[in-house]
């Protein structure tokens, strides 16, 4: 009778034993080739805003809202903000690296993602993800 419960109890962890694993299927991978990942902090060929520096000033001028209530309170200084230009020169991870306040930094980071596509970063001649870092200037007039 022992001999005939063991077998029982037996029988299914061997069965189970027998069964191959099954792999979970791969994710999936927007970016197959893993130098398509890397975001580039220095690069030969710097990104850069289509029309160079003088057209980004033209740019932040025009398009610029100054919060009313950090007016009021006298709120002004620099917000500095990294991210990322994209291979097609999309703007990505916004984030503010140091800033004024949390109505001056949220205009400063609305800016940004509204700028048009720049003009990617190259190395080796070939376009790359980077880093870019920019200071914005807010400052109140006399």
């Amino acid at each position: 009778m022992k001999t005939l419960l063991l077998l029982l109890f037996m029988a299914p962890l061997t069965i189970i034993a027998q069964d191959e694993p099954v792999e979970p299927p791969e994710p999936f991978d927007p970016y197959p080739d893993t130098s398509d990942r890397i975001i580039h902090q220095f690069v030969e060929v710097e990104a850069k805003y289509p029309g160079g520096f003088d057209s980004l000033r033209v740019f932040v001028n025009r398009n610029l809202n100054y919060p009313d209530s950090s007016i009021m309170a006298g709120e002004q200084g620099r917000v500095y903000l990294s991210f990322v230009v994209e291979l097609d020169g999309s703007l990505s991870n916004i984030t503010v690296m140091r800033g004024v306040s949390r109505l001056i930094d949220a205009e400063a980071v609305r800016l940004v993602s509204c700028m048009p596509n720049w003009i990617p970063g190259e190395q080796s001649g070939t376009k790359v993800r980077s880093l870019f870092r920019i200071p914005l200037v807010f400052k109140l007039e006399d």
